[in-house]
């Protein structure tokens, strides 16, 4: 038996590209509705009952999202399967798919033969991730795990170090903080060194989170 899909992307040349190579390369996908508005294609949907919907996630002339369409779709139509198909590589963009109720991501940068590949790992009932998607939600991941995973106490920097850190976070260079603290620029690089070496964070970006942890700077700071 073949597997129904429908498509709703507000990319009208891309759609007509992808269900055309579909058709030529994989006769048991059969795509039974294409759309690119929201509305048209939930009053659609119906009537066709595909085993599987293949949603955009920007949807700009919308006034909702992918998400919004697939939460739809799973209380109207528990039995229809979700995916979507998107230009979002981040990995925030993955999760709250997934939280939607989708079984795959796909990047729209995918060949033919991923996209199919996913929309049969759906219909078997499995989930799928694109494979470009996978490091960058893999590396974004371990970024956060390696903040997380910090177990050091505040309490354990002294005062000198916790304003190191905070002025680190607001964007002062080593030379901004030697000139504002008036002391020697290497200080504050053997400051600088000592801060990365107890936390454990390489980065600007991981002491900022950790400022912001912990109450020393805020989001209008």
């Amino acid at each position: 038996m073949g597997i129904k899909v429908a498509f709703l992307d507000d990319h009208k040349m891309f759609l007509e590209s992808i269900t055309q190579k579909l058709a030529q390369q994989y006769p048991e996908i059969s795509v039974e509705l294409v759309e690119t508005n929201s509305n048209t294609f939930l009053t659609k949907l119906s009537k066709v009952k595909p085993n599987i919907v293949v949603l955009d996630l920007v949807l700009t002339a919308d006034p909702v999202d992918g998400n919004a369409i697939a939460s739809k779709i799973k209380e109207r139509y528990p039995k229809i399967k979700t995916m979507m198909l998107s230009g979002r590589t981040d990995s925030a963009s993955v999760r709250a798919a997934f939280r939607h109720g989708v079984k795959a991501f796909v990047s729209k940068t995918a060949s033919i033969e991923e996209l199919a590949t996913a929309i049969n790992a759906v219909h078997s009932g499995e989930r799928y991730v694109s494979e470009v998607l996978r490091t960058i939600t893999l590396y974004e991941f371990l970024e956060e795990l390696t903040f997380r995973s910090t177990t050091l106490s505040p309490d354990s920097l002294s005062l000198r170090e916790k304003e190191i850190i905070t002025l680190i976070a607001r964007g002062f260079t080593i030379q901004d903080i030697a000139k504002f603290l008036n002391v020697q620029t290497r200080t504050i690089t053997t400051h600088t060194s000592n801060i990365r070496r107890k936390t454990g964070m390489a980065t600007d970006a991981h002491l900022t989170k950790f400022a912001l942890k912990n109450g020393w700077l805020t989001l209008d700071d």
